[in-house]
């Protein structure tokens, strides 16, 4: 059975491509004064029951096609539920294709209960938990974990484009507001565990599907040994990951803006990350062109990757080896967010759920 338990994220919102934090309550949307916390209730009620794929496109860009869907993950919001006085709880799905192509039925039966697969995506329901301020600009995200993975990335991004594609049908379309999530951990817990950790070797990935981590889909993937004169800036760089210095914590660009510079629109990204490490590397391999990869560490707990797009197990707080009751799942949470939220500076009320 896979491990259960979640990751806690700090969450605040930003204007548009803004980098100011602003306040929850009396948040200015639209000619109204509003509670981002309802607000925000309001579009995650309006996306239920909707697929989408993968990250977010630009809205310049084509559909997607049934292939280009084959090889993104599958996301959709099940059901969104308050939690408290102002926060939300809702369930996700989230999965992608696999490489199987037939499920066979577990009573046998010859065949003639097979379902082709090759159209189908595995998921399973995940919890989300969003818990705003009672004041300030912090608020908590927590994303349920399962076997290790968490579609944080895809919650925080969708976020962000239906409240841009909300925006786009009211008389003020360029004022619309992003959810930022950085990953929440005791500040000593991850110095000690960075300090521990050694660095084993790193992955450099370039695909025929840039959206695919089907290893079937890889061009090729160059796993580098870590010597001495490399070792600080590649060390560097993992920390600066792990530690989420960057401007995101989820890697990719938010490309909703088609009249936002790229200075304003890049962020981390595993290709980007890919890009630095094999720089650091040298030995030829940062000319080549990439899509991914990452950086394994060696630590007390096992070899874990590292890139904008992999959080370390440190950032998992665990809830049991089977798939916990909500009562359960929201009792660890609860103990959880009373350790963390005076590190982040989140004014979170506990007492109402």
């Amino acid at each position: 059975m896979p491990g259960y338990g979640f990751r806690l994220f700090s969450m605040d919102s930003v204007l548009r491509d803004g980098r100011t934090p602003q306040e929850w309550r009396g948040l200015s949307l639209g000619g109204r004064t509003v509670d981002f916390a309802d607000e925000l209730k309001d579009v995650l009620d309006g996306a239920r029951g909707v697929t989408e794929f993968g990250a977010p496109r630009a809205p310049t860009e084509p559909p997607l096609t049934d292939n280009d869907r084959r090889v993104r993950p599958c996301f959709r919001v099940v059901e969104v539920d308050g939690l408290g006085s102002r926060g939300v709880l809702m369930q996700v799905r989230y999965g992608r294709h696999k490489d199987e192509d037939l499920g066979v039925s577990i009573n046998g039966g010859g065949g003639s209960s097979d379902i082709p697969l090759g159209d189908l995506a595995p998921t399973r329901s995940y919890r989300v938990a969003v818990l705003p301020p009672e004041t300030g600009k912090v608020g908590v995200l927590a994303v349920e974990v399962i076997g290790g993975a968490c579609p944080t990335q895809y919650v925080t991004k969708w976020i962000r484009r239906w409240m841009y594609d909300r925006a786009q049908v009211t008389a003020h379309p360029s004022e619309w507001y992003k959810v930022r999530a950085f990953a929440a951990a005791d500040p000593e817990l991850l110095r000690s565990y960075i300090k521990r950790a050694s660095l084993d070797h790193a992955v450099l990935i370039r695909r025929g599907t840039p959206e695919s981590r089907l290893r079937s889909d890889e061009l090729f993937r160059i796993e580098a040994a870590i010597f001495d004169n490399s070792e600080a800036d590649l060390r560097e760089l993992a920390e600066g990951v792990i530690m989420r210095d960057a401007e995101e914590s989820e890697g990719e660009r938010d490309n909703l803006d088609p009249d936002a510079t790229d200075d304003e629109l890049v962020v981390a990204s595993d290709a980007e990350f890919a890009k630095a490490v094999a720089s650091s590397i040298g030995k030829g391999l940062g000319g080549l062109t990439y899509d991914d990869g990452f950086i394994v560490l060696d630590t007390e707990s096992g070899k874990e990757a590292v890139s904008p797009s992999r959080l370390p197990e440190v950032f998992t707080y665990p809830v049991s080896t089977d798939r916990p009751s909500d009562s359960d799942w929201l009792a660890e949470l609860k103990r959880r967010v009373l350790s963390v939220r005076r590190e982040i500076g989140a004014t979170i009320d506990v007492d109402s759920w």
